[in-house]
């Protein structure tokens, strides 16, 4: 009896017939398991570049506006600190949709496009918050 993996092969070999070598690189699964182990190892040498390409104004203020209201909680100069937690939620929701936003529109490759609309908006941000 015929497993269906063994059924597609032998279907498609009746489609596309194939040599015994190509027949065997096919079967074979641990030379395949290490070919695919061996191509993994190329992307995560890159995926360092990768992070430091996808850096931007908003991730920056995403990751120091935590530290801001520390701050703020530290020097107790806030008056009302729940209201601040919602506030931090709700700007830190809105700022990572808009930076994924942007960089799923420009597809990731207009990468200075998307530093100036974005730093814009946090230049503007910062100067009516001071």
């Amino acid at each position: 009896m015929l497993t269906l993996h063994q059924y597609k092969i032998k279907k498609e070999l009746k489609r596309n017939p194939v040599s015994s070598d190509q027949l065997y690189d096919l079967t074979d699964l641990p030379e395949f398991l290490l070919r695919k182990n061996h191509s993994t190892h190329k992307k995560n040498s890159t995926k360092h570049w990768v992070i430091l390409k996808r850096l931007s104004p908003f991730l920056l203020v995403a990751f120091l506006l935590p530290v801001a209201v520390i701050y703020l909680f530290a020097t107790e100069s806030i008056n009302n600190r729940l209201l601040l937690c919602f506030l931090l939620v709700y700007l830190e929701i809105n700022i990572l949709f808009s930076d994924f936003v942007l960089w799923n529109y420009f597809e990731g490759k207009k990468i200075l496009r998307i530093w100036l609309i974005e730093t814009f908006f946090v230049f503007i941000a910062v100067y009516f918050v001071l």
